[in-house]
């Protein structure tokens, strides 16, 4: 950064987007990566260098970088040659489009470098509270700009966002050059554009501001470890799962778990403190499971490694009256609380959101929601977090 005088919110919010597009990792099998071409598939090879999270858009899976998998998480994932980033393919989803089964959307990388938690999508980008337009496109110079203002566009065959984190001045104190940070298939990336490359690629966004940007989470070092300080080929675990360590599945799905040795081994797992199976396994090979809601730990026994996950499955029940939904959710998990809801389209999985609605404290308590239903929205869904990130359940339809 070469500007001085920057708010500590401000340096907050560009440390965070740092960590999303300086991080170096190195893929221990090849894996597809996000294509924005029908039916177009782009791998990422084994063994090559990369910087920069993938980029995915994944409601399928909600296995979102920073919202549902942490860093630790990820970097668990990368590590392991077993785990869902190399092993599962979804193919095509919306349109055909090929992606990541983890990964990061462009709103959710600026989202991220400012603290927002509540999801949201491009087209609905200024109903983030404290997000204001400044102009529109082509109606500002950019000596207008200011470091940590968003560029926008929607609806014109593009849709997307992307944050300015550094700015470029001569002795003039005219600009001379602006840093974008974005998420952009098939992985986050910065750039620094003098002016004239600027306006070729951006003329079309509008500029929009953060009200908020004070409020940022201090940046937290321990990521900055957990990404950058650490071998980019460390020897393989003792035991691993495909989702990584620390993360959260849902009741119903399957989960792999790993052992990379040469010896017999013999893998126990616990559920909430107790011992509910032990695995004997030779050589480097795999189980698969499926468990009941609750808190686990898999250790190997021969090296006293160990890993965390967690299956989660809430009870939620709803009434629609006078156009007003009331909902009745428990996540079944005291570490677990409510965090937002989302209105979506059409009961696809694929179907888009149409308004974030946050809760209030009472509604956090007690679980009891009411709402006013948006014209468009046929679905939804209740956003939940516990000590391993985001988590929800599937897409529950409104009307029978």
């Amino acid at each position: 950064m070469k500007n001085e005088g920057l708010s500590a919110g401000k340096i907050a919010a560009i440390k965070r987007a740092r960590l999303l597009t300086d991080f170096e990792w190195i893929p221990l099998r090849d894996f597809p990566a996000y294509s924005r071409s029908k039916g177009e598939k782009i791998i990422q090879k084994a063994g090559v260098p990369l910087s920069g999270m993938p980029y995915s858009t994944m409601e399928l899976t909600d296995k979102f970088i920073c919202e549902n998998v942490s860093f630790e998480t990820f970097v668990s994932i990368i590590n392991n040659p077993d785990s869902a980033l190399y092993t599962k393919d979804l193919g095509g989803g919306t349109n055909g489009k090929k992606w990541t089964y983890f990964g990061i959307v462009c709103n959710g990388f600026v989202r991220y470098a400012f603290g927002i938690k509540e999801r949201t999508n491009t087209k609905r980008w200024l109903q983030i509270p404290g997000m204001r337009l400044i102009a529109e496109a082509g109606c500002y110079t950019p000596e207008e700009i200011e470091i940590c203002d968003v560029l926008h566009i929607f609806g014109t065959g593009r849709n997307h966002v992307v944050l300015v984190t550094d700015i470029l001045y001569g002795d003039d104190g005219k600009v001379t050059g602006i840093e974008i940070s974005e998420a952009t298939p098939p992985l986050c990336r910065r750039e620094l554009l003098d002016v004239d490359e600027f306006h070729r690629k951006y003329d079309a966004f509008a500029l929009m501001r953060y009200d908020y940007i004070d409020s940022v989470p201090l940046y937290d070092a321990s990521d900055e470890e957990i990404l950058f300080r650490r071998e980019l080929q460390p020897e393989l675990p003792k035991i691993a799962i495909d989702c990584g360590n620390k993360s959260n599945y849902t009741v119903g799905e399957e989960a792999v778990i790993s052992v990379f040795s040469d010896t017999e081994d013999v893998v126990e797992i616990r559920r909430d403190g107790e011992v509910v199976e032990k695995v004997t396994v030779k050589g480097p090979s795999n189980f698969a499971r499926k468990f009941e809601r609750g808190y686990y730990t898999a250790t190997n026994l021969t090296y006293g490694e160990s890993i965390e996950f967690c299956f989660k499955k809430p009870e939620i029940t709803h009434t629609v009256k006078n156009g007003i939904i009331e909902i009745k959710a428990d996540p079944c998990d005291k570490e677990s609380i409510l965090v937002h809801m989302d209105f979506r389209g059409k009961g696809e999985k694929e179907a888009g959101l149409v308004k974030t609605e946050r809760f209030t404290d009472e509604e956090k308590k007690t679980g009891i929601i009411r709402k006013p239903i948006p014209e468009e929205a046929q679905t939804y869904k209740i956003n939940f977090e516990n000590k391993y990130g985001m988590w929800t359940h599937q897409i529950i339809q409104i009307y029978e």
